[in-house]
């Protein structure tokens, strides 16, 4: 029988190679699922869905070390850690910041805009109508041609209201923009 000090040794070198190998074939793992990602995100321009994929595909190891192990991988949470706050700083704080400058119809359109493909995952329909409409009660046209199809469309959350929609896209189509002219001549055949 051996010593207890010489199999506690023997044991905590047994779980350090365990942690090393589970730990190297984890982190492997997420950066053989995050190079075709990577890849394929750079090449067609979608950012927001990168940072978030390489966020949380990092997120398994160092959730699995500091779980199974007791132990932080630091790297795993450099790398998700950063990755999640550069996807926060990039397309949440931004748009936040812009919403609560804006005064002109034209920054409201913006921020509308903004609210709308924030991320390009995590749109808010809410806040972009309402700083459309924002933007439609201040005149800009296109903003009232957006008003006036998401009363038509249902876009936004909003209820279909035919009579909005001529409304919002007249007063567009008088300020000049041709889709809403377009629009208007279709309101009653639009399903």
């Amino acid at each position: 029988m051996r010593p207890a000090s010489t199999h506690k040794n023997h044991s905590d070198k047994e779980s350090a190679r365990f942690y090393a190998h589970a730990m190297k074939y984890t982190f492997n793992g997420a950066c053989f699922f995050a190079s075709p990602f990577t890849l394929f995100a750079l090449l067609s321009g979608l950012t927001a869905p990168l940072l978030l994929g390489i966020g949380v595909l990092f997120s398994l190891p160092a959730l699995l070390s500091l779980v199974g192990f007791r132990r932080a991988h630091w790297l795993s949470l450099w790398i998700a850690g950063a990755s999640l706050a550069a996807f926060f700083l990039i397309f949440f704080v931004p748009v936040w910041v812009a919403a609560a400058r804006a005064q002109t119809p034209s920054d409201h359109l913006r921020v509308g805009e903004a609210f709308a493909q924030r991320g390009q995952l995590f749109g808010n329909d809410s806040k972009a109508f309402e700083h459309y409409l924002t933007a439609a009660n201040g005149g800009d046209a296109e903003a009232q041609n957006r008003v006036g199809e998401a009363y038509l469309f249902r876009h936004y959350g909003v209820q279909r209201d035919l009579e909005q929609a001529r409304r919002w896209l007249s007063a567009a189509a008088s300020s000049g923009n041709v889709r809403a002219s377009k629009m208007l001549k279709n309101v009653d055949t639009v399903p």
